[in-house]
């Protein structure tokens, strides 16, 4: 009969409270923490002014407020006028998604130069498309749409109006802003539209 080995017994020496706690250190996961700036030598001052995620003072906020304030205005200039004044549907997109995405910079619920660089791609991208589409009516018929005829000389089609979700009191306030008197008047237009901006322009037909 073979007579089994005992297992060999380890000497354990304790070690130092100073290498127990440097040993929990280095197998320990440092959780990542997200920096507002990269790391130059402007950064910290950039943190003190603006601060850091999650974490901004209420002059922190204003400097941000105002920061934002300057740099949205620049944003306008720079993708022209077409941006407050036409609002197609390209145009209502762009400003939404600038508009929320600045905001949430300025309370520190977003980084701020992640925030910047978005919003220049988004104008640059708004610029791109809308000069395609002021070259290409097909592309603008595709991404702006076209104008739909609501009323032809006089004659007001219901099926088309509610396919639109235009209701008779939507075409009477415009008949009255181009000065006739609302729906009693309509045989003295020539052609209503529904323009892709929402607005309903008028066509009255000329004098003989």
């Amino acid at each position: 009969m073979v007579p089994l080995m005992k297992p060999r017994r380890r000497n354990l020496v304790p070690q130092s409270p100073e290498k127990t706690e440097w040993n929990r250190k280095a197998f320990t996961r440092v959780p990542f923490q997200p920096c507002l700036f990269w790391k130059t030598p402007l950064s910290h001052e950039m943190e003190a002014i603006f601060g850091t995620l999650h974490d901004v003072s209420l002059a922190q906020e204003c400097a941000r407020a105002i920061f934002i304030f300057f740099y949205g205005l620049a944003v306008l200039r720079i993708s022209g006028r077409r941006t407050f004044a036409r609002w197609s549907a390209l145009d209502i997109v762009v400003s939404i998604i600038v508009g929320s995405s600045l905001s949430r910079a300025m309370t520190g619920s977003a980084p701020l130069p992640g925030t910047v660089a978005a919003v220049a791609v988004l104008v640059l991208l708004h610029l791109s498309l809308a000069y395609a589409v002021s070259r290409s009516p097909a592309l603008s018929r595709v991404i702006e749409g076209k104008p739909i005829v609501l009323a032809e000389d006089g004659i007001i089609d219901r099926r088309i109006l509610h396919r639109n979700l235009v209701s008779l009191p939507d075409l009477d306030e415009a008949l009255r802003e181009r000065g006739l008197a609302g729906l009693t008047e309509i045989e003295r237009t020539q052609k209503v539209e529904l323009e892709p901006s929402g607005k309903i322009m008028i066509v009255r037909k000329e004098r003989g």
